[in-house]
C-alpha cells in the first residue's frame, strides 16, 4: 500500500538527513525491504520517491546493468535545509 511506501520512504529519509546512512552509501531495494520487514515492492516505491527527491542518485555502469542506488553528496548545510 501506498502509506507503507511512504512510511519507508520517511524511515530512509530520516536516516540520510541525520547522517546515518552517509554519501556513497549504495540502497538498494532488496537490503530495505530485509531491515524494515516490508515487501520489495513498497521499498522499490520508496527509493522511486528518494531518486525523485535526488537524496538518491544511480552509481555504477550504464550499460544496460541493473541501476544502483546510492545516498547522494550533500553538504552539512544542504542536509539541514532538509
Amino acid at each position: 500500500p501506498a502509506t507503507a511506501s511512504l512510511a519507508i520512504h520517511d524511515t530512509i529519509r530520516t536516516l540520510i538527513v541525520r547522517g546515518r546512512l552517509l554519501p556513497g552509501t549504495r540502497v538498494t531495494e532488496a537490503e530495505v525491504a530485509k531491515e524494515l520487514g516490508v515487501s520489495r515492492t513498497p521499498a522499490r516505491e520508496a527509493l522511486l520517491r528518494l531518486q525523485q527527491e535526488r537524496l538518491l542518485v544511480p552509481t555504477g555502469a550504464s550499460d544496460g546493468a541493473k541501476v544502483r542506488l546510492a545516498v547522494a553528496p550533500m553538504t552539512a548545510a544542504e542536509a539541514r535545509e532538509l
